[in-house]
């Protein structure tokens, strides 16, 4: 884990993508939902989507792109991810948005927050006004004889900004300003970035905050503080309504330099008079000893719904080497149906200052998980930590904790698995057992994460109804080639049904013709039932060296080439309308008999048939027996996509390109002169002409058929591999 880095300079893309597979697999009663087709806050994948339907107040479910429900990713998160609007369920997300030039907001939680560049200043907006500040905020030096001195209100005109809040830049000479946004708080740090040439006999640097209250709201002290000597309050204060109700709570300022030296944070007090002022001694800032940069670090949060999901640590606990945590037990939804092929962690804890006399820092608090499995990270005495000797967030996301926590939970058709996290740190004892305390996990920072997948035959992870080409060692009797489906993930325990009437998990087969089909249908345990399909050629006894067809104008050229025959009577040339399951002969043409040297042929069909055709060879010997070729498609429908290979011959690599007729998920395949799928692969692509580059550099020199698979044809053309 690691502290946490703000994004200050970008924006992530809040543009919906509705896909055929998306609409598919929602009810249509959601596809008018504000968010159906956007991946929400902190999901747990990148190439995926939400079934929005799936949602509960605590858990999400999402689905890998192109698996076409086949592959699972299930969140739960401990506290509240979602609210009610308009009926449907939204997802909590302190993300600022542009909402005009120099104006940011997030309104996607129940007090949303905003920036304005423009009016300089920052806030919360409530149901009918503004809590704003930052605002105006003027820096003061208090001299020791009490005189004082204006270095004027802070600069933003050199800033970035971005989803997490705002870096200003030279705030003030030698001070940056940075605002940070997360839910339901904003943590505003001045960092002063090196020893700053005008403190001399300076008392203070005050930062005076011109605070606008909402209507009908005061501001109040807040609980205990410490006084010092002069009478200066250190302590917490409220904005409270006119119901005496805490609305939003400003907490006692902190800071700290970067000498990891806990006696060099301390606490700083307010003065509330027409501003809001936070007063830092100079002498502290020009200790000798002071590191630089310098971070003081006040913080305002709402009272809104996230403060109650809170997760404390327990002081002294398993992480100082004592018995004791805090423990929190969160229930993830088991992927559907699925084999649980991975499992991931999120969560982030927040170390405070000022809570205590010093600082408490992240490397003071650290956290284990522990499922049905066991306990992560492993051994006993290790924690989840950030090794930083200062305050501030600790954040780890998407951790693999599937050795430790996942890999024994196997399979199920549905079910749930209890995760539980336990907290414990080392310093500043108050708040005792799991109270309040200067380290704690906010609401909605703690997620776990199941990914799933369901029963795939042949490792095909798209529709799970895999393929395979078979080479047999003979088709002559006696001789036996094995069939394997290979089903898995789902729920084992499968029943096969192949199309020989047969049931076992395998089948021998002999006796059969090039080209032949087999097919098993295997149902899992859940009762989902995928296919697997066989396509079994035989050996030759004339060796192919080269076998293609291509699409002309008027005709169809069947081109091969035989490296050797025996006994080579005759080729049929044989044509199939219907999918490969009837051939006729269209041609016959005499073979050399017997022959080691190369040998070229060419048919023309010269009456082709409109629409897609196959073909294959005939090969008959002076005996009477018959060897059948791989059967190779074409395309002649009006208007259909014609690829292009450049260049062509090629060798390294080739550029496919092909006119898509619509959204989805296509293979594009290299199939040998032998029949043999030598390169498969799968891509999304959108409507419309699109390249892919393919890497050929491990194919052998000759020729080779490149196929598209759309969803009512096969594409093909001739590509030269040299």
């Amino acid at each position: 884990m690691s502290q946490k880095e703000y994004n200050f300079s970008t924006f992530s893309n809040d543009d919906a993508e509705i896909t055929e597979e998306l609409l598919k697999l929602t009810p249509a009663d959601y596809h008018d939902h504000p968010e159906f087709g956007k991946l929400p806050y902190n999901a747990p994948c990148e190439d995926c989507f939400e079934l929005i339907h799936e949602r509960t107040d605590t858990t999400k479910m999402f689905v890998k792109n192109g698996s076409e429900g086949k592959h699972y990713f299930s969140q739960a998160t401990y506290g509240l991810v979602h609210y009610e609007e308009n009926g449907k369920k939204m997802t909590y997300d302190p993300r600022l948005r542009k909402k005009a030039i120099g104006y940011y907001e997030s309104d996607k939680q129940d007090t949303p927050t905003f920036i304005d560049i423009n009016e300089e200043h920052t806030g919360f907006k409530t149901s009918n006004d503004i809590f704003k500040f930052n605002n105006e905020i003027e820096l003061v030096l208090v001299m020791e004889d009490g005189s004082k001195l204006s270095k004027g209100n802070a600069d933003w005109s050199d800033y970035s900004v971005g989803e997490e809040g705002i870096k200003i830049n030279e705030a003030w000479e030698g001070i940056d300003m940075v605002v940070m946004y997360s839910l339901d708080r904003i943590k505003t740090n001045f960092i002063i970035k090196t020893e700053l040439s005008y403190l001399q006999n300076v008392k203070y640097l005050k930062f005076s905050d011109k605070i606008v209250l909402p209507n009908n709201h005061s501001l109040v002290e807040s609980g205990s503080a410490f006084i010092d000597s002069d009478g200066n309050r250190y302590g917490d204060y409220d904005v409270k309504n006119n119901s005496n109700e805490t609305v939003f709570k400003i907490h006692r300022a902190f800071g700290y330099d970067n000498s990891g030296l806990k006696e060099r944070s301390t606490r700083f007090f307010y003065e509330v008079d027409d501003d809001f002022d936070l007063f830092v001694p100079a002498a502290w800032i020009q200790s000798d000893s002071t590191v630089y940069p310098v971070t003081i670090d006040p913080l305002v949060t709402s009272t809104a719904t996230f403060t109650a999901g809170w997760m404390s640590f327990q002081y002294n606990g398993a992480f100082c080497g004592n018995a004791g945590v805090c423990a929190y037990n969160l229930t993830v939804p088991r992927p559907p149906n699925s084999t649980i092929t991975g499992t991931t962690l999120d969560a982030f804890y927040e170390s405070l200052g000022g809570y205590c006399f010093w600082s408490c820092y992240m490397s003071e608090a650290g956290f284990k998980v522990t499922s049905p499995c066991g306990i992560s990270p492993a051994p006993a005495n290790t924690f989840w930590t950030c090794n930083t000797p200062n305050p501030g967030t600790c954040s780890g996301a998407g951790i693999d904790v599937f050795a430790e926590l996942g890999s024994c939970l196997g399979a199920a058709c549905s079910g749930n698995v209890t995760f539980q996290i336990q907290n414990s740190y080392c310093y500043c004892s108050l708040g005792g057992n799991c109270g309040t305390n200067c380290q704690w996990m906010p609401n909605n920072t703690w997620s776990m994460t199941l990914e799933g997948r369901t029963i795939e035959t042949l490792g095909n992870t798209v529709t799970g109804n895999g393929s395979a080409t078979i080479m047999a060692s003979s088709c002559a009797g006696g001789t036996t080639t094995t069939l394997d489906p290979t089903p898995q993930y789902g729920m084992p325990g499968y029943t096969y049904n192949w199309s020989t009437g047969q049931t076992s998990p395998t089948i021998n087969v002999s006796n059969f013709n090039t080209g032949d089909i087999f097919t098993a249908d295997v149902t899992d345990a859940c009762g989902n039932t995928v296919t697997a399909t066989f396509q079994v050629n035989c050996p030759l006894a004339v060796t192919l060296e080269e076998f293609y067809v291509e699409n002309l104008k008027e005709e169809v050229r069947l081109d091969w080439i035989t490296a050797s025959e025996i006994n080579n009577d005759y080729f049929e040339i044989l044509r199939s309308i219907n999918a490969g399951k009837t051939f006729e002969r269209i041609g016959v043409m005499d073979g050399a008999g017997n022959s080691n040297e190369e040998i070229s042929y060419i048919f023309f069909d010269k009456e082709p048939v409109y629409g897609v055709s196959y073909y294959k060879l005939g090969i008959v010997d002076t005996d009477g027996g018959k060897e059948y070729s791989s059967t190779l498609s074409v395309n002649r429908l009006e208007g259909a996509g014609t690829i292009v290979c450049v260049p062509n011959p090629a060798n390294e690599k080739v550029d496919v390109v092909f006119n898509y007729p619509e959204l989805g998920v296509y293979s594009i395949s290299l199939i040998s002169v032998m029949g043999t799928e030598v390169l498969k692969k799968e891509y999304k692509m959108k409507q419309g002409e699109q390249t892919t580059t393919l890497d050929i550099s491990n194919l052998e020199s000759g020729i080779y058929q490149v196929q598209i698979r759309t969803k009512k044809h096969i594409h093909s053309t001739k590509l030269v591999v040299e």
